[in-house]
This record gives C-alpha cells, structure tokens and sequence, in this order.
C-alpha cells in the first residue's frame, strides 16, 4: 500500500502463491485517483469483514523519517486502531525487507516495507508467475523511495539492484506536469495525473520536427517558466520567426510540439534500456512503473530492442504497488508466484460464474443496430484500462458512432483515439505484422492498421492509422462473453472487432459493482448493459 504522498491506491491479500483478494481505493469510493488509504483502511476492513493478516507489507515511498509515523502511516486509522512504526529508516534502496512493527487492536502483526521501486518491478511477478533468467527487471516512474528510475536483474533466482537515479526523471515530469503541456491541453496543474494518456493520444495529430525539438531542449521544454506563454511565445518567434499570439490546441504547430514532448520521452525510455540491456546481458524485460503505461514508447521497445519477451503489468502504475508488495513477500516465502489473470479487483463482489440468461445473438443485434452497451460482470480488472469486464462495447464501423461513445456520451477530448478489442484470429487480417507479446492481452500495445480494413474499423482507427488493441484468446475463460460476442459478431456480421472503452463517467473511477453500472449507465445513456448475467436494454 502506497503512502499519503501519493496516487491510486490499494490492498491486497495474498497466500500460498495466489491472490486471494484486491481493491484499488477508488473502486470502493468512487474518487479518482483515491490517496488516503490511511484514513480508510480500517473502515474498509470492518466494512467487508476482510481478515486481519498474518503479515502485513507496505511500499514505501519516499526516504522521509515522518512517513511511517503513526500521524501519516498508510496503515493509521483515525481511532489509532492500526498503525505502523518503522524499526528503521530506508537509507539505501535494496532488495531487501525492511522490518517494522505493526499493531492490530492492541496485538503485534508481524510486517514491514518494502521499496516503491520494488513493489512496481514485483507488480509483473502475477501475470507471469516466475521470472526468466537472464531478466532486466525495470521501474520507470516521476518519484518513488530513493529514485526515479532503477534496473534491476534475475539471475540464478536472484533480483539485484545494478541501477538507479533520476536519469529519467526530467523527461517523465516533462511528460506530465509540463506547463507547455498543461497550457496546450487546457488542463491546471491538479489535473496532471490525467495528462499522460490525454497527450499521448494528441501527439499522434502532430508531425515531429528536428528544428523544434531542439528549440524545446535548448529550454528545457519551458519546465521551469513562469509564464509559459510569453516565453515560448517568444522563443519561437525568435529561434523559428513563427509568429503565434496564442496557445491552442486545434493548432497544428501545437500538436507538433506534441509530438516532439512524446519523440522525446520514447527516445530517453529507449536509450535508457537499450543502454543497461547491453551492459547487462538481459534477454528478457519486466517493465512498470507509471511510464509503462504509455503504448507508443512500449511498442518501440517491443520492436526495436531485441528482447526475447517483454512483460508489462495491466497496473504498471502506482495501483500496482500494493500487489507487487504481496507478490514479493509470496515470491520470497515460495520463489513463485501462480499466473493471474487482470480480473483480480474482487473485493465488495458477489461470486460470478458465467452462466448467461440471455442470447449472445440479442447482444450482437443491439451492437449491429448501433446501440451502446456497457459490461459489468465478473472480478473487475486491475490497473486503469477495461479489459472486457468493466467495458463499453460499440460497433467500430464509423467515426460518427466514435464520436457517440468517446465525446457525446463519456466527455472525452476530441483527440483521444477508442481501443478495438479483437479476437486473436483476427489480429493478422486487421494489423500489420508485430512482435507478439502478453502486453497485447493488456492494451499496452500498438499495433498499425492494414489500409484495406481502415474503413471497416473506422471507429478505432486513430489519425495516425494506430490502434490500441487488445487482443483476446479464444480459450481465455475469464473473457467467455467477450469471446462469445466477437466470435458471433465475426461469423454472423462480418465484424472483425469492436470498440472497448472502460465503463465510467468522466473523471470518475471505472465502475466496480453493478449498483455502480446503474448509476453511470443512466448518466452516459447506455442502450443497454450486462450485468452479471443479465442484460438489461433500454426502453425507447
């Protein structure tokens, strides 16, 4: 569980190499990006009757001596019921365990800490359930315990630390809280947990320009302005002879400035791995940590570096960390892990088994009529992106019914491309060809659209020609609807995909129970929802 300090976070409980039980914070109470487990944490205890641990591990986050005081713990409760004290400070980033004592209800529980850079590389250990020798295992994030980036390797069944720093630190901040950035996507300061993925999705309308990436280096992207609009005003009037008297983001001289922010981002990511995979020797990667959520950089590191497999996390951000902390203590205590499927957010949920009381055809009669329908069934995925359990599905055949879901219905910005969720068979008739990798299952990749298909999908096609797949495997039992759906919207209607958008309104948490789906299936205007196994469509 990540600290005050931070965003997203998160319990989990785990045991004899399975996760038994998971929460990010936000789920439960509905605000984004929820950072106050400390206050929360024994309520939700009480609240879903959730045992009380024979171990209890955090990930630290920063090298503050006030961090674990029993005031400012992730672990504090207001009625002092829970809390944690620190036997000793974190001086040094290690692999190691770091003891502390906690206390339940006046009785000592056995505990302590680990690394936040740890807990992100650990993050991977679930969906993969052992590392490969010969590893690079990789944290990429704005800040965590004692740095912003660290490489760490597996080799003979140990994980050692050979690197870490603040090499990539100007370049994530760069990515996140730039106030060029801010400036050009209309966004304030508070909001820059949302601007990674919002930028990512505009850089894709602008054209990279060597001049004007060197203009943005040679000042440091405009970081530190003061007034951002006057001095880069100025500086490309006087470096470029462009002359501008506003920022907007309808601009193209804007969105290639885009363009520049994400090139530059992508190249220190590269340059940085391509550096330690040779001075390590590393055949394979494990990649977390906030960065990794950003596709354009992770398809190039998928294609471009030569490792013989690349994993990512569905939480590769900071929601992961309390999963990598349990991961660890599992990994140590057994040395494995048993591979998970995403849909480990259980905790406040009904046991599912898929035993649908509808017809699959109903469903793809809605969708081929061009109704919208969300889906909220089963253990709900881990980490920010909908993976078929809490999705919006669509038709993906036009921009108009793109523009229906992602801008009319969600409030979304007119530059952020939808994902189209395709069955396995399908990837090679609508992409061209890749390297595989399980960050596909994840929607952590991208993939180009063949030019033939281009109409046909025209609903997640992105300006570019991109899309943001996920690719889904027939005899995953964990998606059966999903699998259902696609294979009979293939088969039938010659749909080859469709639209996946996570099942949310905007600017709240992607729903987690089915009284959640009711609310914000009504504020969206669904025309229909899954819930559980029941599908409800709306009366017109």
């Amino acid at each position: 569980m990540d600290g005050v300090w931070e965003h997203d976070h998160a319990i989990c409980y785990a045991n004899n190499g399975r996760i038994l039980a998971h929460i990010e914070l936000e789920r439960l109470t509905r605000i984004k990006h929820d950072n106050q487990i400390g206050r929360k944490l024994t309520n939700m205890i009480l609240k879903y009757d959730l045992p009380i641990p024979d171990s209890i591990i955090t990930a630290n986050t920063f090298d503050d001596e006030s961090f674990f005081d029993s005031s400012r713990s992730a672990f504090y409760s207001p009625d002092h019921q829970f809390y944690l004290n620190p036997m000793k400070e974190m001086k040094k980033l290690n692999s190691g365990f770091n003891e502390a004592e906690c206390r339940w209800d006046g009785r000592s529980v056995p505990g302590g800490f680990i690394s936040h850079e740890l807990a992100h590389v650990y993050s991977c250990l679930p969906f993969v359930g052992n590392f490969n020798e010969e590893s690079m295992l990789v944290h990429v994030d704005g800040a965590a315990s004692l740095s912003s980036n660290s490489i760490w390797t597996h080799n003979g069944g140990s994980i050692d630390l050979v690197h870490s720093g603040a090499d990539l630190r100007k370049k994530v901040l760069n990515y996140s809280i730039n106030p060029l950035t801010l400036a050009i996507l209309g966004h304030s300061s508070h909001q820059h947990l949302s601007v990674p993925g919002k930028l990512m999705g505009y850089a894709a309308y602008g054209h990279y320009d060597s001049q004007l990436h060197d203009l943005l280096r040679n000042h440091d992207f405009f970081m530190d302005s003061k007034s951002v609009l006057d001095d880069f005003l100025k500086a490309c009037k006087k470096e470029l002879g462009i002359i501008i008297d506003r920022i907007d983001a309808r601009d193209q001289f804007m969105m290639d400035v885009a363009a520049c922010i994400q090139r530059e981002f992508e190249n220190g990511i590269l340059s940085y791995l391509k550096e330690w995979k040779n001075e390590t020797g590393s055949r394979h990667l494990y990649y977390a940590g906030g960065s990794a959520l950003n596709i354009k950089a992770n398809s190039r590191i998928i294609n471009e570096l030569g490792f013989e497999s690349v994993d990512i996390p569905p939480c590769c951000s900071d929601c992961g960390l309390s999963l990598g902390a349990a991961a660890y203590m599992q990994y140590k205590r057994l040395g494995f892990l048993k591979r998970h499927s995403p849909f480990i957010n259980n905790i406040g949920l009904d046991k599912y088994e898929y035993k649908p009381k509808f017809d699959i055809g109903a469903v793809c009669e809605l969708l081929i009529d061009g109704k919208v329908i969300g889906i909220c069934t089963g253990d709900a995925e881990v980490g920010p992106r909908a993976l078929g359990h809490r999705s919006i599905i669509a038709i993906p055949d036009s921009e108009e019914i793109r523009d229906k879901v992602s801008i009319r219905m969600k409030k979304r910005e007119w530059y952020r491309p939808l994902a189209p969720i395709v069955l396995e068979r399908n990837k090679l008739k609508l992409f061209e060809e890749s390297y595989i990798s399980r960050c596909e299952r994840f929607m952590l990749q991208e993939f180009m659209i063949k030019q033939s298909v281009k109409k046909k999908i025209a609903g997640v096609a992105h300006i570019d020609g991109s899309a943001r797949a996920q690719i889904v495997s027939e005899d995953d039992i964990d998606l059966m609807l999903i699998v259902e759906i696609l294979r009979e919207m293939d088969e039938i209607y010659d749909v080859p995909c469709l639209i996946n958008t996570s099942f949310n309104e905007s600017g709240k948490p992607m729903v987690h129970t089915k009284e959640d789906a009711m609310i914000a299936g009504k504020e969206l205007g669904l025309d229909a929802m899954i819930l559980g196994n029941e599908l409800m469509v709306r009366h017109f």
